[in-house]
């Protein structure tokens, strides 16, 4: 059902002058109220404000001034104000029920609802006749969900005058209060009352969509249809029946059979929305052709297409479509369409780019900040990403889930008091929630020198059968070398992947990689050498990959060799970017727990992808390569058979004391297909020390066929 919009309507009521005014001056001051007031019924509110002010200079204590003055502030959304200038006015005036009004008005701009009550109130006790201090405290009610007292508020409104903004009001709460017969009696004395007015039958209509049968409602908006035939969009109620109720099928089959007599914008606009969430998407492709055709230089054109493409996984092949839509219009939807269409395609330094100038244009936006955050976490940037979560939280306290994702990036930079005070502030809101609570207990082993943790590693992680760990055992005491025996004494004597790295090995493992050797070799050869998977490796790989120019053509060479594999995320966000929409792997838990890893529709396609693979190629850049060679014809392995490790690790880095616990902790596959213990066999097997010799070759081969053909 299309979400009612309460309405309200402000008045602006003159009151007696009583104070002393020279005739000049009078004439002046009564002359610019006018002038103001005529300014407000053209709705430039921007110049009678201007004019107000004037008029204050004149006003010599009078309080109307004051009063219209904090109209305009209203009406410009400037409660603050709005409420300032009221105040002055009941302070030096007569304290009129009308004023106590706008500054319960004022209030409710402010979200300061029991001050606004407490003003209503005030001018019922000068006045228990006013109209608008009932109608006020029927809006209060209503925005705080207090349905029954709004719903009183409003009947006594009535009971002075049978307002039409009262009467759509106490419709909209009986409708909230899930009151429909009510809903519907006063909905029928509105249209006694305004026989003419279209707005109310369409409020009854959506009062029948929720309460009758579907016959009944399609029957009345049949007679309305008759009644209002020259209403803009009477045409599509029972289309907007069926597609608020998401039976988007229906819509559209509606909208198609009224198409020869109704082919307007609007129309073919809501058929398309209708395909495409019906996933019709090339037919709603052709309408959306259609609407071009009828008005070339609307957005939503542009924006729909786009959302088209989007919902189908082709983030990269929607951008143009946003692009082109933000160069047509002020709205902020294609803005935070095209950046979150970047992010979900793994382009955050895009998204960010894009993100940036969105916020410059609108200002802080909670959505397009938090995809600015979560981009600048990807890029493992975590104090930018903590700078965008505060920004967030500043204007949407609401979006509290955002404290938790602030404590991890605090965590990661080992600032554990504000990593406890972030998750404790997420605990507030969600006490119980497994994932913050397993996070509180992380932070508490990371900031209490990993005491404990090998217990905790093993319990929650261990592949395989293991040695139980001493519960009171403390290793604060222990070396290096003591806790890494310790280690191998606890797991299985087979499994030669569980281990703890220390020491200057430890600065090497977490030295980030900063950039990936591209090299073109020639016009249509492309090398990228990949020496290990970490959190940062596919921004880079994605990076250069769109750095390349009508990649189809080309012939990629991805060099695996010696690369012993690292993070799993890592890898198969590569997958994502070279594969069209399939599983990309699954990862297999001891407890039978699987976790797919997809790629979606969108995909930098190349000629020919030749994988250049050693015996040391091992782990996930074995799952890269088996990938590529499961998914796409275009691929070649060529080198030795790779290692065989097809289990992978749960990675606990404690940064305090340096040390990076690697527990084995899932089997992997692509397509069912585990490699542990045999490795990927090369379509072309070339021994190590004559890989070099054969690309060469090989590149001179492809170069040459590329010259005759």
């Amino acid at each position: 059902m299309k979400k009612f919009v309460l309405c309200i309507c402000l008045v602006m009521v003159l009151v007696g002058c009583d104070v002393s005014l020279t005739k000049e001056d009078s004439n002046l001051y009564f002359s610019k109220l006018n002038e103001g007031n005529e300014l407000m019924n053209n709705e430039d509110v921007e110049g009678a404000l201007e004019v107000f002010l004037e008029a204050k200079e004149y006003a010599n204590g009078d309080d109307v001034v004051l009063n219209n003055i904090s109209w305009v502030y209203n009406q410009l959304g400037e409660f603050e104000l709005s409420k300032q200038y009221i105040l002055e006015a009941i302070d030096i005036g007569k304290k009129e029920s009308i004023e106590y009004v706008n500054a319960g008005n004022a209030s409710v701009g402010l979200g300061e609802y029991d001050t606004a009550i407490e003003y209503f109130e005030l001018s019922l006790d000068i006045n228990e006749d006013e109209y608008f201090s009932y109608y006020g405290l029927g809006r209060v009610y209503y925005d705080i969900g207090d349905y029954d007292l709004s719903i009183e508020a409003f009947k006594s409104a009535l009971e002075i005058d049978k307002d039409y903004d009262a009467y759509l009001n106490i419709v909209d709460a009986f409708m909230m209060n899930g009151e429909y017969d009510e809903a519907l009696l006063y909905a029928n004395r509105c249209i006694k009352t305004y026989p003419d007015d279209y707005v109310i039958y369409d409020y009854k209509g959506k009062v029948l969509e929720v309460h009758k049968s579907e016959t009944e409602v399609l029957e009345y908006y049949k007679e309305i249809g008759r009644k209002f035939s020259f209403e803009e969009g009477v045409h599509l109620n029972a289309a907007w029946y069926y597609y608020n109720a998401e039976r988007y099928d229906k819509c559209a089959e509606y909208i198609l059979g009224i198409l020869k007599s109704h082919n307007d914008f609007e129309t073919r606009y809501l058929l398309t929305h209708a395909l495409k969430n019906s996933y019709q998407y090339e037919l709603a492709l052709t309408h959306i052709d259609i609407l071009e055709t009828l008005e070339p230089d609307n957005y939503k054109c542009y924006n729909t297409k786009g959302l088209i493409y989007d919902d189908q996984g082709y983030y990269l092949e929607a951008i143009p479509y946003f692009q082109k839509a933000i160069e047509l219009t002020d709205d902020i939807a294609p803005s935070l369409n095209a950046v979150t269409g970047y992010y979900k395609a793994k382009r955050y330094s895009e998204a960010i780019e894009h993100g940036l100038k969105a916020i410059e244009k609108y200002g802080d936006e909670s959505e397009i900040l938090k995809y600015i955050a979560y981009s600048y976490y990807h890029k493992s940037d975590y104090e930018m990403t903590i700078e965008y979560y505060k920004r967030i939280l500043a204007i949407n306290p609401d979006m509290y889930y955002m404290y938790y994702d602030m404590a991890e990036s605090y965590f990661y930079l080992d600032q554990l008091d504000l990593a406890i005070e972030s998750i404790d502030n997420y605990l507030e809101y969600d006490p119980n929630n497994s994932e913050a609570l397993y996070m509180k207990e992380m932070i508490g082993y990371k900031d209490e020198q990993s005491d404990g943790i090998l217990k905790k590693l093993f319990e929650e992680y261990y592949l395989y059968d293991y040695e139980q760990v001493d519960g009171e055992l403390s290793i604060d005491a222990l070396s290096d070398e003591d806790i890494s025996v310790l280690l191998e004494n606890i797991k299985q004597p087979f499994d030669p992947f569980t281990y703890m790295i220390y020491g200057e090995d430890y600065n090497y493992q977490t030295t980030a990689l900063e950039k990936l050797d591209k090299l073109d070799v020639t016009e249509h050869v492309v090398y990228i050498n990949i020496p290990f998977f970490d959190q940062t490796t596919d921004n880079l790989f994605i990076e250069a990959i769109d750095e390349i120019e009508d990649s189809k053509n080309k012939i990629l060479l991805l060099d695996l060799r010696h690369n012993g594999g690292g993070n799993t995320n890592s890898a198969n966000n590569i997958l994502d970017v070279l594969l069209p929409e399939v599983v990309t792997s699954q990862i297999i838990y001891k407890d039978g727990y699987t976790n797919s890893y997809y790629s979606d529709a969108s995909m930098t396609g190349f000629k020919h992808i030749y994988v250049i693979v050693d015996q040391y190629t091992a782990s996930v850049s074995e799952l890269i390569t088996l990938g590529l060679k499961t998914y796409l014809e275009d691929v070649t392995v060529i080198g030795e058979q790779t290692f065989g490790k097809g289990v992978g690790q749960h990675v606990y880095d404690d940064s305090i004391n340096n040390r990076l616990y690697y527990i084995v902790n899932h089997y992997w596959n692509v397509r069912q297909t585990n490699i542990d213990g045999v490795g990927v066999e090369p379509d072309i097997k070339v021994k190590a020390s004559k890989i070099n010799d054969y690309i060469k070759e090989l590149v001179e081969e492809l170069e040459a066929k590329w010259k005759t053909s």
